[in-house]
């Protein structure tokens, strides 16, 4: 459903920075409308495909113009910058007014853009110091390393899933991002879904299913941002694309779109991936792979192949490269959320028991986070209200 870390991405410097080019987005594309620059014109794209199909053309450039900028020259890559900018504000303007099209892909993909361009300034550092996880051991030692031991299903359909999960070169590689430049990524995760789990849990705990696992894939994919929507259009907490939540009884309930409430998206999540386990003789990796590139690719692959073992060249070589990079990092992602103390990780204490707030008047959530302030939360509480 999501296809995150691609190649590019590993030129990204560390979280802040990416977060400090996000929010960048919004004034980027407002100068771009205020200047006095004319807009160039998407060749009269009125429906939402014509729009997105004019807003590929307009990344292209704009990658074209961050290549330039590698390579010094610095004319062309103004040029091809500022002109791509240009379409893409003239776009999410179009997006805005025409029924069907989602604004939010012009606005994740800009911001995808930005970060890109800064690391190419900032001269992101690549290559790290490799580290090696600790070898395998017994389940029953692994069991002590459990967060929270008490409240955490460990099993998937009766099998540990520590003996699952298969430390191979690209798990090893997943866990060496998650451990250095992803680490940010990876403890934010955590505190969100900690604000979550008393929504989420429950349906995986259900469905006997492991909480590490719903905490792997809510961390490729969302890192536990509610309203996170992808450049194809993929929302919320889990991700999931339009018509696919569709399937799983996600819609709009009264003008809101449920694939933001992460109950409603949790249940989905089970709905789809036992599904995927009945067609996919319970293999993890595939119902994975299903999740981020699509069923219907995963089950032709796994019925035309010979192997059954999904990180054979058969199978696992013949899907996109993004779906490629998402098994691996959420399998890892796992097994560091069952193993913190292996690592050197520490994952932080988060008081988030569900409460009430007695309002004498209606107040906005913004109002509402002005009065809270800091109070117990580093960052306020807008996030945690939303």
């Amino acid at each position: 459903m999501r296809r995150m870390i691609a190649a590019g991405e590993r030129l990204f410097r560390p979280h802040r920075m990416r977060l400090l080019m996000a929010t960048a987005l919004v004034p980027a594309v407002v100068l771009v409308a205020c200047s006095g620059q004319p807009r160039q014109q998407q060749a009269e794209a009125k429906t939402p495909d014509e729009l997105y199909a004019a807003m590929e053309q307009s990344l292209t450039r704009y990658r074209d113009g961050v290549q330039a900028l590698r390579e010094g020259d610095n004319d062309t890559a103004r040029q091809l910058l500022t002109s791509a900018a240009t379409e893409l504000a003239t776009g999410g303007d179009a997006c805005v007014s025409t029924p069907g099209c989602e604004p939010q892909r012009f606005m994740s993909a800009y911001g995808n853009l930005l970060s890109l361009r800064s690391a190419v300034l900032t001269n992101a550092a690549e290559g790290f110091a490799q580290i090696e996880p600790r070898p395998q051991v017994e389940a029953a030692m692994l069991s002590s390393d459990v967060p929270e031991a008490q409240r955490s299903v460990n099993l998937l359909h009766g099998h540990d899933l520590a003996k699952i999960i298969k430390i191979n070169g690209p798990v090893k590689a997943a866990l060496h991002d998650w451990l250095t430049w992803m680490r940010p990524n990876l403890i934010d995760a955590y505190e969100n879904y900690e604000y979550m789990r008393h929504l989420m849990w429950p349906a995986y705990e259900e469905a006997g299913l492991p909480e590490a696992l719903l905490f792997g894939i809510m961390a490729k994919e969302s890192g536990g941002k509610v309203h996170a929507v992808s450049q194809s259009g993929a929302a919320g907490p889990l991700q999931f694309m339009y018509h696919t939540g569709l399937r799983f009884g996600l819609n709009n309930q009264n003008g809101f779109d449920t694939r933001y409430d992460p109950a409603a998206a949790a249940r989905a999540n089970v709905a789809y991936l036992n599904e995927q386990f009945r067609h996919l003789n319970n293999n993890l990796e595939m119902a994975l792979a299903a999740y981020n590139g699509g069923e219907g690719r995963m089950r032709r692959l796994a019925q035309s192949s010979r192997s059954k073992n999904y990180w054979s060249g058969e199978i696992q070589g013949k899907l996109p490269r993004e779906t490629q990079e998402y098994v691996p990092y959420v399998l890892a992602a796992a097994w560091l959320f069952l193993h913190p103390e292996d690592y050197g990780l520490e994952f932080p204490r988060v008081d988030a028991s569900p409460g009430q707030v007695q309002l004498v008047k209606a107040m906005t959530l913004s109002e509402l986070t002005v009065c809270l302030g800091q109070a117990g939360s580093r960052d306020g509480w807008f996030r945690t209200l939303r």
